[in-house]
């Protein structure tokens, strides 16, 4: 089943890669990742590159434009990009095989669980009071970053 979700805030769920500026161009307000491997191979501007890259004032923008190259027919992918970016190192958001941003099913499921959360401890003082007792009893055990707070709210919705 297809799905459209409308955010009314910017949202980014990222895959935990990032990448620096010799890996994309900013171009007509998009952002274009390249394949820089494809680019340097058909351009045969490897050993340039190479030397390049030791310029820590350097990036993929320039060196495209120092040596004429158009990195258009290597693009993997390319986002709008409305901001000014110092060339900088990005986050990369989570895409589909075919590079659409998407938002998993997990995380909208989280959403829907920190709502209902928030609106429980916040309907009844003595629900959140409960619930700070809860985490303080579990700050005092050794703490599990990933488990981190679930006997509490698992309290709160029941789930054991």
């Amino acid at each position: 089943m297809d799905m459209q979700i409308e955010t009314i805030t910017p949202v980014h769920i990222g895959t935990g890669i990032s990448y620096g500026g010799w890996e994309y161009v900013i171009e007509k307000g998009f952002l274009r990742r390249v394949n820089v491997m494809k680019l340097l191979k058909e351009s045969k501007k490897l050993s340039e590159f190479s030397r390049a890259v030791e310029d820590e004032n350097m990036n993929l923008q320039k060196f495209c434009e120092i040596y004429r190259l158009d990195p258009s027919n290597h693009v993997l992918y390319e986002a709008k990009f409305g901001a000014n970016i110092n060339q900088g190192e990005i986050r990369e958001q989570i895409k589909t095989m075919d590079y659409e941003p998407y938002i998993p099913g997990s995380s909208i499921k989280g959403a829907i669980r920190t709502a209902i959360l928030w609106k429980y401890l916040k309907a009844d003082t003595s629900n959140f009071n409960h619930f700070v007792k809860s985490l303080r009893s579990e700050l005092m055990g050794k703490i599990d970053k990933k488990k981190f707070a679930s006997n509490s709210v698992n309290n709160v919705f029941n789930l054991r």
